[in-house]
């Protein structure tokens, strides 16, 4: 199992840094912080959701009076929602001129408002949402990385993108100057090209990531 560790870790050899401190304690670099590390680890794993989602359920309580939920925290979006006592899918209502979601016969699900699934009519067997959800956010260096292994790469390289923009937003308030070798063009930043690199290989990455489809059909 990769740990939140073995990922600073990565990152670290990636800035060309030595590992400053190893679990028990929060792992750093040399140059770069314990505390920025995990944050580019977490802005990695919430970016990886919008590719490579987690696949969630939440089960519905038979309740016959009950016609409204409300939705995980982990949400995402909404693949489908099934209703027991029918053994099928029930559709999403869309807004439509003249509708109203009173008096029809078929069971039907809106996401208003925020932070709600409402159906038209209770599902007295209760039933199951299934919905794309974000990853486990880790916490301490010891959290298990939730994401599948093939998603590590994009993790390390989008990471270590992130770290880069601290060092570019440096060299900004530093005002320091590079000179290319090949053409002698004066870079300003070049922490912020590194960063635009290793998110391009991060890009990379994310389109060998298994494609997940949405939705019913």
């Amino acid at each position: 199992m990769t740990t939140l560790a073995d990922v600073k870790q990565r990152v670290i050899r990636l800035l060309g840094e030595e590992v400053g401190n190893t679990y028990p304690d929060p792992v750093a670099g040399t140059n770069t912080s314990s505390e920025l590390l995990t944050d580019a680890v977490v802005a990695a794993i919430s970016a990886l959701a919008s590719r490579y989602w987690k696949r969630a359920i939440l089960a519905i309580e038979a309740d016959p009076d009950a016609t409204s939920v409300d939705v995980p925290e982990d949400l995402i979006e909404i693949e489908g929602i099934y209703d027991t006592e029918i053994g099928g899918f029930i559709p999403k209502a869309y807004f439509q001129i003249g509708e109203t979601l009173l008096g029809t016969n078929q069971n039907v699900w809106t996401d208003f408002p925020t932070g709600t699934i409402t159906y038209s009519q209770p599902m007295a067997e209760g039933g199951n949402i299934y919905y794309s959800a974000e990853w486990e956010i880790p916490t301490a260096d010891d959290s298990v990385i939730e994401p599948p292994g093939f998603c590590l790469s994009y993790i390390t390289l989008y990471a270590t993108s992130f770290v880069q923009l601290k060092n570019a937003n440096a060299q900004a308030e530093l005002r320091q100057y590079g000179t290319k070798v090949d053409s002698g063009t004066p870079v300003m930043l070049p922490a912020k090209d590194m960063s635009d690199y290793f998110m391009k290989r991060a890009e990379l990455e994310a389109q060998r990531l298994p494609l997940l489809e949405k939705g019913l059909r």
